[in-house]
């Protein structure tokens, strides 16, 4: 998230944009963090689902 808040500034405008930027960096950071688990929730049921005998 820390990345994405250094980026955003700079792309959005100055001082003022900086609130919003941090907005879209929770954001963005959430729906990775969604994407991310998802992935390893379908990686979890492959393992599980070949662990079975």
């Amino acid at each position: 998230m820390l990345i994405l808040m250094l980026i955003l500034p700079t792309l959005f405008g100055g001082q003022i944009m900086i609130w919003w930027s941090t907005v879209f960096a929770r954001i963005l950071s959430a729906i990775l963090a969604l994407i991310l688990k998802q992935h390893a929730y379908e990686k979890e049921i492959l393992v599980s689902a070949n662990n079975e005998y």
